[in-house]
């Protein structure tokens, strides 16, 4: 159970922030800013259910007892409650503590009828306070629950189950051996903010200046994940970019098609950009790009794509780099 709990504690890490542990549950906050989006936070909610599961596979293969505690290592799971609202914090001899009325609700909210309702053991509630910041429902399932001393509550429900049979569907990923370019830039911030500078059109435009519109489209699922695009205008030609593999805050995987306007046309290609912690807050990302055509054609269109993008994501991650030590300072000093 310790080494559970460890690893939740780590996984829910940067940007939100460890108050502690109340029994078998982990506590957390974040300041509002540190999650534009809310499909960011369940994106790592579920990247931490994922890690989870796997490492309940790893104890039940590497143990041969039969006691008690080890056979209901299978029976155990997670769930999630994820709200927006208003706090004070409270110092105390461990640190500062949120305290409030928002916070007795998300307590309150571990209590509900959501197995009973949907039949979901292992989930996320995420509270209408919560997705209403961007409107957005996710095409998830409603409920609601009814407190006494609080009214009602109303929310979207996330079966995590699903992020495990997703995490096991076939990978698509470049290789260092099999890039045609490759890019490795330090970031002052963790992964997760990474990723969400990444795929979010509005903070794209702040470091990909080349840029004259981005727009995002959600999969046939309403999310962000396989099958979600991202069209980048950029003038003299738009790249087409629909993501093939989306591991969050490990990798993502892009299928690049260039629009061109006229010109030498660029290669289709793949993209997979790969975040690694590297301590004090800070990430590495690595871009690397195998271009998709191998022919003839390659051999002039490759080293043309491999320079445009160099150029390109070199300037960009510059900017890049700049933007997030501003937007960290923001949001590390906000209660």
């Amino acid at each position: 159970m310790a080494e559970l709990t460890e690893l939740v504690i780590a996984r829910l890490g940067e940007p939100l922030r460890f108050v502690e542990l109340e029994g078998d549950a982990v506590f957390a906050y974040a300041p509002a800013a540190a999650f534009a989006d809310p499909e960011r936070l369940l994106d790592m909610i579920e990247a931490c259910y994922v890690a989870f599961q796997l490492r309940l596979e790893e104890m039940r293969r590497a143990t041969t007892c039969t006691c008690s505690a080890c056979a209901a290592i299978g029976a155990l799971d997670l769930k999630f409650i994820a709200h927006l609202g208003s706090f004070v914090l409270q110092e105390t001899p461990t640190g500062a503590k949120p305290i409030g009325p928002d916070v007795i609700l998300v307590h309150r909210l571990l209590k509900n009828r959501i197995i009973e309702t949907l039949g979901t053991r292992a989930y996320a509630l995420l509270t209408d306070a919560l997705l209403g910041r961007t409107g957005a429902t996710l095409g998830l399932p409603a409920h609601a629950e009814r407190y006494d001393d609080l009214g009602e509550v109303r929310g979207r429900v996330v079966d995590l189950t699903l992020a495990v049979a997703r995490h096991r569907e076939t990978r698509i990923y470049v290789s260092r051996a099999e890039a045609d370019l490759e890019l490795v830039t330090e970031l002052p911030v963790p992964p997760a903010v990474a990723w969400e500078y990444h795929i979010d059109p509005r903070k794209r435009m702040r470091w990909q200046l080349d840029a004259r519109e981005i727009e995002a489209r959600p999969n046939a699922a309403g999310r962000a994940g396989v099958g979600w695009e991202s069209h980048c205008d950029h003038g003299g030609y738009t790249l087409v970019h629909r993501a093939v593999d989306w591991r969050p805050f490990e990798y993502l995987t892009l299928e690049s098609t260039p629009v061109m306007r006229g010109g030498v046309k660029l290669p289709r290609s793949y993209s997979t950009f790969e975040f690694t912690e590297a301590g004090s807050g800070h990430c590495v990302v690595a871009m690397r790009v195998r271009a998709r055509e191998r022919g003839v054609l390659g051999l002039v269109r490759i080293p043309l794509g491999v320079w445009v993008i160099r150029r390109q994501f070199t300037a960009h991650y510059a900017v890049l780099a700049r933007v997030l030590a501003e937007d960290a300072r923001a949001w590390q000093t906000a209660p």
